[in-house]
């Protein structure tokens, strides 16, 4: 008798902006913005974002009631970023993100373990935020 397993998933919610050191900063940020704290030598924003996506994925799995358990081998991510104002299309910084997710929910994150689609919307305030889906991908690939 085989037990069939359905492949996992988690929707994370993030705000759209987090208070880290008392300064609003986007819970996606922009590379720009990414640019000026490497330059400036500011790589603690980088820990801080990090600590934050941590907290908000154990959020996700309490709010889901368990565990992801062992990383994944394969997933498809979406993030779709609601916001006021739109980013150009390659200006959303989502490496912290998945190095947070790296180890954690999938094995790696190259693009034989992820499949990453990134969105946006333009919204009203109160649908404002981050909304961060992870399905895991059952098989032997596509």
């Amino acid at each position: 008798m085989t037990t069939e397993t359905r492949p996992r998933s988690l929707t994370i919610e993030l705000p759209e902006h987090f208070i880290i050191r008392r300064r609003k900063v986007q819970a996606l940020p922009s590379a720009n913005v990414v640019t000026r704290w490497n330059f400036g030598g500011q790589r603690f924003w980088f820990v801080e974002l990090k600590k934050l996506y941590a907290l908000h994925i154990l959020k996700a799995e309490a709010d889901a009631g368990a565990r992801w358990g062992a990383p994944a081998d394969r997933v498809e991510i979406e993030i779709v970023r609601r916001c006021a104002r739109l980013f150009d299309g390659d200006n959303v910084y989502v490496k912290a993100l998945l190095d947070v997710m790296k180890g954690r929910l999938v094995v790696d994150d190259s693009p034989a373990h992820v499949a990453l689609v990134a969105r946006q919307e333009k919204t009203k305030p109160a649908a404002r935020g981050v909304i961060v889906r992870v399905q895991e991908v059952s098989g032997n690939g596509g």
